[in-house]
């Protein structure tokens, strides 16, 4: 821009010159077999009963510390070594250095003082004040302070000085036609011109004075004419400086010229203008008015482009920045950045890219402004756009659009070229492309059928509008909102795709919550109509509660997918949809309706909840394939649906192909009446018509489906052979199971006799165990691959289990295949469930002896409890109903002790022989210790395992010293030394279980540095004895005195026994 202020002796000169000529001032963005006590036969006291379930617990044990044993304090106990978290006690921070005196720097600004002071005066420094006072003691203006108000004539103010710099006073000339004498006005004026420099960025411009050429190098010129060019003009070196000074650039050179090209390394033009300016054209017909290439530079600062066939600016490489100016009514882009070109344009200052057109063909235009051609250039935004309004079109469509906008503009400064997308900003502040928002019904009605991307900005009601129709590609954000077509009964669908358009339906809110809903119609598709050649996709949202009713064609509550159509399910969810028929052939596809020849492809989300219902001929609740039809669900879930007729989950019609992959899901569907429209509630999934079958084209991993067929029994799928096995499908119908046949193919076919509980026993004298002995058919032990699984329920989200082969089982004549299950003492109220298998995972039918009871769904289900009681009261000898009433007191000590699934120990009592447990009965447990410990190790306590075997662990301290730099033994062998995953606490402890008859064994322990040694010799129940004397502790010493008592009960049933 041109200067307002010159030089003072130019200004003094000047009101000199006015005052001489004119007289006045002038106006201006986280083991060996064991002894087991009597069996009970399945059907005695209970055993068919269910126990609750309880917690899982093995590998207990009991802390050190009894027996005067050291006991540690976790830190936090009693308020002790914790530490105390910032923010406590009102202290929320570190406590800065300078506390309690230290020094501490004062920063600058504190008590007030937001300003360097000065070190003598202690005044506070800033600008200085350059204004002198005039002899009224009023500030006159300093130099720096001149303004443009200070020169009374505007014109003459803007206008540049004389190139030579020269003020000199010229007097009135006389002309030589007539005679006359030129104005004051007009004398003032040129004296003002040729005494005021033309600058622009503090850089001094020459004239350029000629009329059909420009400066061909570098330097600062400014026009003085209009300039027309008859070839195109090229700048290829050094740095140009051109001010329009509101005259015109026009090209009238060869069509395919361009008008000016930036060419050449190092190369920069810097375009100015004081106002008017414009470079334009008029024979230039197919050409760019400015191209340029990298690495040149283009900085425009002011001025207008306008009237280019072509673009405005065409940028194929190099920097171009506006800081200014206007690019306008340009036919072919006023901006484009091609695919090639290697840097972002960018804006810094207020600017103008607007009311450019773009050619769409046979002579008719759209709008077309600022076209980023390359996907991967952004706007860089290095300063305020103030009142900028950009017209833009990306090749990127969606995405980030600017660099470094926040606080330097907003949305409102850029504005899409058309109405597929909108501008906004993000998060970060920066300006997004991003599709419409769209509040009504009849926007978003206008938006879809242009094929418009939208997004809603909140619910959608069209009660009484007409159902919205899409004919070209669109894609619809629900964005966490509701599109209600909101028809209770008979009205129409919500969406109808047609004439070969495409939808897709996806949902960007974080709670997932758009819903397409409202939808009931007499004829298909309830919700979303798919028309034949069409493409729905859905990557979220939730079409619900839609539905069509009475009939022929009522198909599809919530999905009809129509002849040749394609419909795609990514998530997203089809719930609580229907349809109604009262004949044959009416209503099918609850959920969705696949029609001849169309195409369902589920890769993911949910179809669940949704009715075909009326007759018994309603089929597909929640999918119905149709003759020809295709439907390949490689994920999801489709799940409690229900159905009058066949195929609660999917109906594959004859002739359809059904493709079920990777880790769908199609399970806990239900139908509710038989064949014989007999209401019968039973689980149907996937139901096969004649010669339908399941083709696997992928690996199944995690896939389940129940199968029913219309033939009841045969092969029902193709290609599973090395993508799975059996073990995905199950057999809707109890009488049938699903086995692989020689070729590796699922095959439905008739389950084998039952299976028959004998009983359960229970074993003492090595690891406590609860077993189960089953008679199993020899059809299914000749198969191979049987087995059982013993699960303990305490915990139902990670129940312990154990799978137990039968060909591994233990055959016990007159009992059967035994299998069993370690408990640890406090396990025994835990509810046990067994139940058996097939090779292929089928369940095997379980009955009692008598087979008036089925455990099949349930699995048998017991406990060791129960066992003991029944052992306690049943008809058994003296030794074993010891056994039992010791190993009940211990079981029940035990439970207490650790509050272990206490809510289902009915009896908390013990025998009388509890009580008579003393300290002089334990007296002869005591532990021996020996020798001297080595420096730095101490002995923390002995710990007893209390699982299904117990074994005993002495606990050791070091203090400064190596815990792997001494011999560690016990009995004379050596072993390792050991350290407690929870804590890292060092012990010792035997390899094996210590049985319930050899509790009272002795066991030697031993630690030594080569020098030292020292010994302690103790039992299991040494760990007892130390518990009876613990005073003050009923829980514990109970614990002890049970142990102690079941061992005795042991030694008398079992003897010496391994």
């Amino acid at each position: 821009m041109r200067r307002k202020t010159s030089k003072w002796i130019h200004t003094f000169a000047v009101l000199l010159c006015l005052m001489v000529l004119t007289g006045s001032m002038p106006m201006t963005p986280t083991a060996a077999e064991p002894k087991d006590v009597p069996v009970q036969t399945s059907g005695e006291d209970g055993l068919a009963e269910e126990q609750a379930s309880g917690e899982d617990g093995f590998a207990e044990e009991q802390a050190s510390g009894v027996d005067g044993l050291e006991e540690e304090l976790t830190s936090g106990e009693d308020g002790l070594a914790e530490d105390q978290t910032s923010g406590e006690d009102g202290l929320d921070e570190e406590q800065a250095s300078g506390e309690d005196g230290l020094a501490e720097e004062l920063t600058s600004g504190e008590d007030g003082l937001d300003e360097e002071q000065d070190p003598e005066t202690g005044d506070q420094t800033g600008e200085e004040d350059s204004s002198a006072e005039n002899q009224n003691g009023e500030k006159e203006p300093s130099k720096g302070d001149l303004t443009v108000e200070e020169y009374p004539d505007e014109e003459a103010a803007d206008s540049p000085a004389r190139n030579d710099g020269a003020a000199d006073i010229y007097a009135p000339v006389e002309d030589e036609t007539d005679n006359s004498i030129t104005s004051d006005r007009q004398m003032t004026n040129n004296l003002l011109a040729d005494s005021q420099a033309h600058e622009h960025n503090d850089v001094h411009f020459e004239p350029w004075n000629s009329v059909d050429s420009l400066p061909s190098e570098g330097g600062s010129y400014y026009l003085t004419e209009d300039v027309t060019l008859t070839d195109k003009w090229t700048l290829s070196s050094g740095t140009l400086n051109l001010c329009l000074n509101g005259h015109t650039i026009c090209g009238k050179g060869h069509s395919r010229d361009q008008v000016i090209s930036i060419e050449g390394e190092g190369t920069v033009l810097n375009l100015y203008d004081d106002g008017g300016g414009t470079i334009t054209q008029e024979n230039c017909s197919q050409a760019s008015l400015v191209v340029l290439s990298k690495p040149a530079v283009f900085n425009m600062y002011g001025g207008t482009i306008r009237g280019a066939v072509a673009s405005g600016v065409r940028v194929i490489g190099g920097s171009f920045t506006m800081y200014g100016g206007t690019i306008t009514d340009n036919l072919n882009w006023g901006v484009t950045v091609d695919e090639y070109s290697d840097k972002d344009i960018t804006i810094s200052g207020s600017v103008k890219i607007t009311d450019n057109k773009r050619g769409t063909g046979w002579g008719r235009f759209a709008t077309g402004n600022l076209f980023l051609k390359n996907s991967e250039r952004k706007i860089q935004i290095n300063g305020s756009l103030g009142d900028s309004l950009i017209g833009i079109t990306t090749n990127a469509g969606k995405g980030i659009l600017t660099i470094g906008l926040p606080g330097n503009g907003n949305a409102d400064n850029f504005k899409y070229d058309d109405e597929s997308y909108e501008i906004w900003l993000n998060a970060e502040g920066e300006a997004i492309v991003d599709s419409p928002h769209i509040s009504t019904w009849s926007e978003l009605q206008k938006a879809m059928t242009n094929g418009i991307d939208v997004i809603l900005e909140e619910n959608i009601n069209g009660k009484y509008e007409k159902t919205l129709e899409v004919h070209n590609p669109v894609v619809v954000d629900l964005n966490g909102h509701t599109i209600d077509r909101g028809f209770p009964d008979s009205g129409g669908n919500v969406i109808k795709i047609d004439w070969n358009g495409s939808l897709t339906i996806k949902d960007s809110s974080p709670d997932k919550s758009g819903t397409i809903t409202g939808g009931f119609t007499r004829s298909p598709g309830g919700g979303v109509y798919v028309g034949q050649g069409c493409t729905f996709i859905m990557d979220g949202g939730s079409i619900y509660g839609n539905g069509t009713m009475e009939n022929d064609n009522c198909q599809g509550g919530g999905v009809y997918v129509g002849q040749g159509a394609t419909f795609i399910m990514n998530d997203g969810s089809i719930i609580n949809n229907s349809t109604y028929g009262d004949s044959e052939q009416k209503g099918p596809g609850g959920g969705v309706y696949v029609g001849q020849g169309a195409t369902f492809t589920m890769n993911g989300g949910f179809i669940t909840e949704n009715w075909s219902q009326g007759s018994n001929t309603c089929q597909g609740g929640g999918v119905y394939v149709e003759q020809e039809g295709t439907f390949t669900m490689n994920g999801g879930t489709i799940n409690e649906n229900i159905s009058t007729g066949n195929g609660s989950g999917v109906y594959v019609a004859d002739n359809s192909t059904f493709s079920f992959n990777n880790n769908a899901q199609v399970i806990n569907n239900l139908r509710q009446f038989d064949d014989n429209e007999y209401w019968a509630e039973k689980t149907e999934n996937i139901y096969l018509a004649a010669n339908a079958m399941i083709h696997i084209t992928e690996p199944l991993d995690g896939a389940r489906a129940g199968v029913t067929m219309m033939e009841e029994k045969g092969v029902f799928t193709q290609g599973l052979k090395g993508n799975g096995n059996a073990s995905a499908f199950t057999s809707d119908t109890s009488e049938y199971r699903v086995v692989l046949n020689d070729d590796g193919e699922a095959l439905l076919t008739e389950k084998p006799a039952p299976c028959v509980i004998n009983g359960v026993s229970g074993t003492f004298n090595d690891k406590i165990k609860l077993n189960y002995y089953f008679d199993i058919p020899e059809s299914v032990v000749d198969e191979g691959g049987a087995y059982v699984t013993i699960t303990n329920d305490v915990n139902d989200e990670t129940p312990d289990a154990v799978t137990l082969p039968v060909e591994e089982a233990d055959f016990v004549e007159g009992k059967g295949f035994r299998f069993s299950i370690p408990l640890a003492a406090k396990e025994a109220s835990d509810t046990i469930t067994a139940k058996l298998f097939d090779q292929w995972g089928n369940e095997l039918s379980i009955q009692n002896i008598g087979g008036d009871t089925d455990y099949t769904e349930t699995g048998v289900q017991y406990s060791l409890a129960q066992y003991l009681t029944w052992l306690e009261n049943g008809n058994v000898n003296e030794q074993e109903k010891a056994v039992g009433e010791a190993a009940k007191d211990y079981h029940t000590a035990a439970q207490i002790y650790f509050n272990y699934n206490t809510e289902n120990l009915q009896d908390q009592s013990f025998s009388s022989k509890v009580e008579e447990v003393t300290e002089e009965t334990m007296s002869e447990y005591r532990s021996v210790r020996d020798g001297n410990l080595p420096e730095g190790v101490s002995i923390r306590g002995i710990s007893a395992m209390l699982e299904s075997n117990n074994t005993l662990r002495l606990y050791l301290g070091f203090n400064g010293v190596d815990p792997y730099s001494f011999i560690y033994s016990i009995d004379g062998s050596k072993v390792d030394l050991k350290q407690r995953s929870t804590d890292g606490a060092y012990y010792l402890a035997l390899d094996y279980g210590v049985y319930s008859n050899h509790l009272q064994d002795k066991h030697t322990y031993s630690v030594s540095d080569g020098s030292k040694t020292y010994t302690i010799t103790a039992s299991v129940l040494t760990y007892a004895r130390s518990c009876v004397i613990t005073e003050n502790n009923k829980k514990i010493s109970n614990l002890g005195k049970t142990l102690y008592l079941y061992n005795k009960a042991a030694v008398d049933a079992f003897g010496d026994e391994e």
